[in-house]
């Protein structure tokens, strides 16, 4: 749901977002709403910030049960330096936030409140696990060794792993009639959905990244060389493909001798008329 803009920005907050708003208001708890709904804020204008000093366009800052999501164009975003400044930023603001607090506590209603938010919202986001920033920071550091499908893959399982521990603690603490407790099942269920969806989405990534390269096109690229026997799946090689290097395939036979180079562009359009399951001898014929 749309609710305004901030120095141009669109502010949105999804509708789980204003169920939990409403119901901590039935709690009598409306303003501990409100001031998470200002930290989150403060932690995305982190990542907005960085981002557009890295000249990525920004075009809105949703509000959801785990925290937030700032939306960045990612036509250029291949870069794994990239994402690990931008993720970062956003749990640096809040610490830079509660320097903040703690100076002029005297001028600021409900600043112990906002530093146990803002120390809340550091901790459980630095978690190594997909959406939150832990889990960018991790996937942007596996990519420099793995290719962005292997990276994603990690991180995703990690944040349904690390979802489904916040689930069962969340029934633990019901079970012991522990009440205040109840929102950790909460964020593990929205966890463990958010990384789930993305665990699906990462065989979509090669070929996303592979536009990105295609878009950003100079006269001089920065590649890497796979050498695989004739008899490779297409959907393995697909999984090499990374964020910031074009993939040249080189392709051998059983004596190891080579028979044919072909680039990802044409590994991508196999995979995508569904030869996903078939060896480059089939698809190529190179022999």
């Amino acid at each position: 749901m749309y609710i305004g803009k901030i120095a141009g920005l669109k502010i949105k907050i999804s509708f789980l977002f204003l169920i939990l708003i409403v119901t901590m208001g039935f709690f009598g708890m409306l303003i501990d709403g409100i001031l998470m709904f200002l930290v989150v804020i403060v932690h995305e204008l982190g990542h907005v910030i960085v981002a557009k000093k890295k000249y990525y366009g920004v075009e809105s800052i949703e509000i959801l049960p785990i925290g937030g999501v700032a939306t960045i164009n990612q036509s250029h975003y291949n870069q794994s330096s990239d994402e690990w400044y931008i993720a970062l930023a956003g749990p640096m603001n809040n610490i830079f936030f509660i320097i903040v607090l703690v100076y002029l506590k005297d001028l600021i209603p409900y600043h112990d409140k906002l530093i146990n938010y803002n120390m809340s919202l550091f901790f459980f986001n630095l978690l190594p696990a997909f959406p939150l920033d832990g889990g960018r920071l991790l996937k942007a550091h596996l990519t420099k060794e793995k290719s962005v499908y292997q990276s994603s893959r990690i991180v995703a399982s990690l944040g349904i792993l690390i979802g489904l521990v916040f689930v069962f603690l969340g029934i633990y603490y019901i079970k012991i009639e522990q009440t205040g407790f109840i929102y950790l099942g909460i964020l593990g269920l929205f966890l463990t959905i958010a990384a789930y969806n993305e665990f699906k989405s990462t065989k979509y990534l090669p070929i996303k990244y592979s536009i990105t390269k295609e878009v950003n096109t100079t006269n001089i690229r920065d590649g890497s060389l796979l050498i695989c026997d004739n008899t490779a799946l297409v959907k393995d090689i697909m999984k090499e493909i990374q964020t910031n290097k074009e993939l040249i395939i080189c392709v051998v036979d059983e004596a190891g001798e080579i028979i044919d180079m072909i680039t990802e562009k044409t590994v991508i359009q196999a995979y995508q008329k569904g030869n996903g399951s078939k060896s480059i001898i089939e698809i190529f014929n190179t022999i």
